[in-house]
């Protein structure tokens, strides 16, 4: 057990088997979660991830009815569709950059079916594809706000992304008397869930950041194997 600096905060790094059991089985009593003050900037502290405690709990229960049974069911047509669109466009190449389209399915995917937003061309969702990514690549960074380093252009892609959450989240207001649910999302289930729980907005915009930092990049890597696979096996 010794301590140091990470990213510029007093850390304490625990070494061997019995330790960090200890720390482990400690959480929320010995010791709690904590992300580094650049992902907490960048993310923001009104989600899930960030939160201790009964927050914490209260939150991650309520969003678990996003993923319910039949949310998912509710999800599946809109997730087929948007799959069958990628992949027939990439049967339309000669080759085909595996890593690059898996991250660009997986995010539209993400998009649609966690914010609702359905009425994207190519060329913009790849420009926010590329905005998210400057905010993945600026999470565990310098806490030093200064022009050109990973913060700030962490902050100026959460400042985009928000915004459009924002206008999605308004449209979803003013239009509320029209949706159907045969275009549900899990914003819209937010937004009902804000009604009975009296969440902010600045919540839902947060949550709705967090859905996108959590349910891509694990599944763009996984597309990625499965497409490996599939080239190895094509028979």
């Amino acid at each position: 057990v010794y301590k140091t600096h990470i990213l510029g905060r007093p850390t304490v790094r625990v070494v061997g088997a019995h330790n960090i059991r200890k720390v482990i089985m400690g959480e929320n009593t010995l010791v709690t979660s904590f992300w580094p003050a650049s992902v907490r900037l960048v993310l923001g502290t009104q989600n899930i991830s960030m939160s201790t405690g009964e927050r914490h709990q209260y939150l991650r229960k309520k969003a678990s009815r996003l993923f319910s049974h039949h949310a998912l069911s509710s999800y599946a047509p809109l997730m087929q569709t948007t799959v069958r669109d990628h992949v027939g466009r990439w049967s339309k190449d000669q080759v085909v950059k595996g890593m690059e389209e898996s991250r660009l399915l997986t995010f539209s995917v993400a998009c649609r079916v966690l914010l609702g937003l359905h009425d994207v061309g190519l060329s913009e969702m790849k420009s926010l594809l590329d905005v998210f990514e400057t905010l993945m690549d600026s999470l565990f960074s310098l806490p030093v706000n200064v022009p050109g380093l990973g913060l700030s252009k962490g902050l100026w892609a959460r400042k985009i992304l928000m915004e459009k959450i924002a206008e999605l989240i308004h449209a979803k207001e003013k239009l509320a008397a029209e949706m159907t649910p045969s275009q549900p999302d899990a914003l819209l289930l937010m937004m009902q869930l804000s009604q009975e729980q009296r969440l902010s907005h600045e919540d839902l915009k947060e949550l709705c950041l967090e859905l996108l930092f959590t349910g891509h990049v694990s599944l763009a890597s996984t597309s990625t194997s499965l497409l490996y696979l599939l080239a190895r096996n094509n028979r």
